[in-house]
C-alpha cells in the first residue's frame, strides 16, 4: 500500500506557496514561475513568495562572495556641494 498525503492540514495555498518557493530556489525565472502557477500579476505572486531569514543570509553571502571576486562594482560617490 502506498503512503497517502493527508490534505486536512494543508490548503491549496500551502501547496502553491511551496511550489513557488521551490521554483525560486531552483533558479526558474519569475516570469516562467508565474505562468506555471497561474499568477497573472506580480502582486499576487509576491503574496506567495515568502522570504525567510535563511534566504536573506544566503543573499548576503552571495553578494559578499561576488564583491570579493570583483563582480560587484563599488558605488560612485557624488562630490559634496559647496
Amino acid at each position: 500500500m502506498s503512503p497517502r498525503i493527508s490534505t486536512r492540514r494543508h490548503s491549496p495555498r500551502n501547496f502553491r506557496r511551496t511550489a513557488i518557493r521551490n521554483l525560486e530556489h531552483s533558479g526558474i525565472s519569475r516570469t516562467i514561475a508565474m505562468k506555471i502557477v497561474g499568477h497573472k500579476t506580480e502582486s499576487i505572486y509576491r503574496r506567495y513568495h515568502i522570504v525567510n531569514d535563511q534566504d536573506m543570509r544566503d543573499a548576503v553571502a552571495k553578494l559578499a562572495a561576488a564583491a570579493q571576486d570583483k563582480q560587484v562594482l563599488p558605488l560612485k560617490r557624488k562630490a559634496a556641494r559647496s
